[in-house]
C-alpha cells in the first residue's frame, strides 16, 4: 500500500429533495452568481428555473452562460471565464453532467486568474503549465452519476485547435458545496445512465487492474461500488425513477474519485486512451471507455490473471479469469454498453495517431504508458485495432 495524502474540502449535501437547501447553503458566498449549463436539457427539464427563483429569493442575481459542450472546448470556457470576469460574479454553480462541472472549475479559476485555460493543462512529462493559485467559490449540481467531478480536483478540457485532451488539477479545483440531488438525474436518457454508470466503474477498476500492490481493503471497496452499479443500473433500466437506485448510482459516482480509495494510484491507461480518441474524435467519454474495457482486460490477463479472476468470483461467480472477461462482455451486452470504434465513427486511418498522442501526452519519460503491464505505442495501436 503507498502512502498518500486525503483531503475532501467539498462539503457534501446529498439525497432526494436536497436541491431544495441551495439558497441555506450559498447564503454566505455573495450576491452574484454564474450559472454554467449545457446545450440547454437544464432549462427543458425546469432545473435552471429552479435554481434561479431560488437565488433571487434570497437576492443573488444571476448571470448565465449556456452552451457547454461534451468533452468541453477550452475555447468556450475561456469565453465564459470572460463573461465571469467582465460581471464580476462572486462565484460559480454548476448545473449539468461532467463536462459542465469540469469546464465550470476552470471558469471559477479563470475568473480571478491570468491567461487561458489551455495555459494551465497537463502537456505530457516536461511540459510547461501555469500553476493555480486561487479560484472562486464553485457550488456543484450534478444532474448525471458519471464522472465524480462533484468531489474531485480535477477537470478534463479539449483543446478543439490541437485535438488534445488533457487535465486540469489542484486543491482549487474541489468544489466548494456539491448538492448531490438524484432526482435530478431522473430524466436522463437510458444511454446516458449507462454511460455514465461504465464510467464509474472504470474509474475505480484503473487502479484495481493496473497496480499489484497489496490493498485489500481498497480492492473490496472497488468490486463493490461495481457491483452497486451493476446491480442498480438494471433497476433504473426498468424504473428510471427509481429513487433508491438513482441515490446508490450517484453515491457510488461521487465516492469513486473522492481520494477515499487512495493508497494503490496507477497508471490509468483506459482514461488515457480514451482521450486521445475523443480529444480526435468528439466520441462520449463513456461510450470510449466502454470499449477500452474488455481490450484492457485482455491485455493485462498475463500478468494479472489473478485479481481479474478474484473480480469474477465476486461479480459473476465465474471461477476463471477469463471467464470473468467472457461474463463482463456479456453483462454490458445485456445492457447496452459494449460497443467497438466503428460504432462510434471513429476512421480507422486515425488510430496511429491516437495512439502516439497517448504515449506524447500521458507516457512515462520513458515512452511507456504506465500499467501493471507497461504499453509502447504498438501496444496501444494493437488494443485501439482490436476493438475497431
Amino acid at each position: 500500500m503507498q502512502n498518500f495524502e486525503f483531503e475532501l474540502p467539498t462539503k457534501i449535501v446529498f439525497g432526494p429533495g436536497s436541491l431544495k437547501k441551495l439558497p441555506k447553503k450559498v447564503s454566505g458566498l455573495g450576491k452574484k452568481a454564474l450559472i454554467v449549463i449545457g446545450q440547454g436539457s437544464v432549462k427543458k427539464n425546469g432545473y435552471l428555473d429552479q435554481v434561479v427563483n431560488m437565488l433571487k429569493d434570497i437576492g443573488v442575481e444571476t448571470v448565465i452562460f449556456e452552451g457547454i459542450e461534451p468533452n468541453p472546448r477550452a475555447g468556450t470556457i475561456d469565453k465564459a471565464a470572460e463573461l465571469a470576469r467582465a460581471e464580476k460574479v462572486r462565484y460559480v454553480i454548476a448545473l449539468g453532467g461532467g463536462s459542465v462541472m469540469d469546464a465550470s472549475k476552470c471558469i471559477a479559476m479563470l475568473a480571478v486568474n491570468e491567461g487561458k485555460i489551455w495555459d494551465y493543462a497537463y502537456k505530457g512529462v516536461g511540459g510547461e503549465m501555469n500553476s493555480l493559485q486561487k479560484s472562486l467559490p464553485l457550488v456543484c449540481i450534478p444532474t448525471v452519476a458519471a464522472t465524480s467531478s462533484e468531489t474531485d480536483r480535477y477537470a478534463v478540457v479539449t483543446n478543439e485547435a490541437t485535438k488534445e485532451k488533457s487535465t486540469v488539477f489542484g486543491n482549487e479545483f474541489f468544489p466548494t458545496i456539491s448538492i448531490i440531488d438524484p432526482e435530478l438525474t431522473f430524466s436522463v436518457s437510458s444511454q446516458t445512465t449507462v454511460d455514465g454508470a461504465m464510467d464509474i466503474i472504470i474509474h475505480v477498476l484503473e487502479d484495481y487492474l493496473s497496480t499489484n500492490g497489496k490493498t485489500p481493503l481498497q480492492d473490496r471497496f472497488s468490486l463493490a461500488i461495481v457491483k452497486t452499479v451493476m446491480d442498480r443500473l438494471a433497476l433504473v433500466l426498468k424504473n428510471p425513477s427509481d429513487v433508491d437506485s438513482r441515490s446508490q448510482l450517484s453515491w457510488a459516482s461521487s465516492i469513486a474519485l473522492s481520494g477515499f480509495l487512495s493508497g494503490r494510484e496507477g497508471g490509468w491507461p483506459m482514461h488515457s486512451i480514451e482521450h486521445a480518441l475523443s480529444g480526435h474524435f468528439d466520441i462520449s467519454h463513456g461510450r470510449g471507455l466502454s470499449a477500452i474495457l474488455p481490450a484492457m482486460l485482455q491485455y493485462d490477463l498475463a500478468v494479472n490473471a489473478d485479481k481479474i479472476a478474484d473480480m469474477g468470483k465476486y461479480l459473476f461467480k465465474s471461477a476463471t479469469a477469463e471467464e470473468c472477461i467472457s461474463a463482463f462482455v456479456a453483462w454490458m451486452k445485456e445492457v447496452g454498453a459494449y460497443c467497438r470504434l466503428s460504432d462510434l465513427n471513429v476512421p480507422k486511418d486515425g488510430l496511429d495517431k491516437v495512439a502516439a498522442d497517448v504515449i506524447r501526452l500521458n507516457g512515462d519519460s520513458r515512452g511507456y504508458l504506465e500499467n501493471i503491464k507497461p504499453m509502447n505505442k504498438d501496444d496501444i495501436l494493437q488494443i485501439l485495432q482490436s476493438i475497431y
